[in-house]
């Protein structure tokens, strides 16, 4: 399967809240104008050859830090190199903000 990221835009914001349930976290989903005030535009979405949203990943800024708060590949499409692709693309983009650094926290049950 190939995949192609792009920058999240306000029209994303079903696919996100779709995506956002499967982080499994005990938040609420954020709302459309939460999602566009405080994730955009740091929110990469991963489409599919037919354009159709299959995950995403957000990212903050903390000074040249950059840390990396969702990477999110639907359970369909898993083993198949989205999150290599999302993060590729996040790395792209924080280098290009002048981080010098950037993380993830995973949970410990994620395989």
């Amino acid at each position: 399967m190939i995949f192609r990221t792009r920058i999240a835009t306000p029209a994303d914001y079903p696919a996100f809240a779709r995506s956002f349930t499967q982080l499994r976290v005990p938040d609420p989903v954020p709302t459309a104008a939460t999602f566009a005030e405080r994730f955009l535009p740091h929110v990469v979405m991963l489409v599919d050859e037919g354009e159709a949203p299959v995950g995403y990943a957000s990212w903050r800024f903390y000074g040249r830090t950059a840390h990396v708060v969702h990477v999110v590949v639907d359970p369909l499409v898993q083993q198949r190199g989205g999150g290599r692709a999302l993060m590729s693309e996040v790395r792209e983009r924080v280098a290009a903000e002048a981080c010098t650094r950037w993380y993830l926290n995973v949970k410990q049950d994620n395989a």
